[in-house]
């Protein structure tokens, strides 16, 4: 196994040499606050990582930004407010917001893209299923849900072509 040492500093020679883009779906709590916060440790000394952070709860997340740009400077962590991502509509619009927001990144000379994806969004598996959800063979709308979230990536890599193909002209 990998001395955990080394997985540390090689992200933070990576959020160095070019910015760190991160989402964490389910971020205000548990696995996915503490992932945030090891993150800004880890890319403290300089590196310009870009975090997203998915959830309902907008106190604690303002929180969460505020003690990790206290221990990253460089960094920027942004909360997009999710009411329920067992909703693929919910989810749908949470993916746009951050769509736009990674985008404008190349109106600033960057590029819009995630490195990482970290989804730890509790679902209850006893909860009564909200919604209708028509026109697919998926069974199980949180399932959708988290396949949804990952397309993200998709997304953002054809906004990026669409900007790289219009900037060549």
């Amino acid at each position: 196994m990998v001395q955990l040492d080394k997985v540390r500093s090689a992200v933070s020679a990576l959020a160095k040499t070019k910015p760190l883009v991160a989402v964490f779906v389910g971020g205000t709590s548990g696995i996915g606050e503490y992932t945030i916060r090891v993150l800004a440790a880890v890319c403290a000394n300089g590196g310009r990582t870009r975090v997203y952070i998915v959830g309902r709860n907008a106190k604690t997340a303002d929180v969460i930004i505020s003690d990790c740009a206290r221990i990253s400077p460089h960094g920027r962590f942004v909360f997009v407010q999710a009411r329920d991502l067992s909703l693929l509509k919910d989810v749908d619009r949470v993916c746009a917001e951050i769509v736009g927001l990674e985008s404008r990144e190349v109106e600033d000379g960057g590029r819009p893209k995630i490195d990482l994806l970290v989804m730890s969004q509790a679902c209850s598996v006893f909860q009564k299923r909200k919604g209708k959800y028509v026109g697919s063979h998926i069974d199980s709308p949180r399932s959708a849900s988290r396949i949804s979230i990952v397309m993200l990536a998709n997304r953002l890599s054809q906004k990026r072509k669409k900007a790289s193909i219009s900037s060549c002209r």
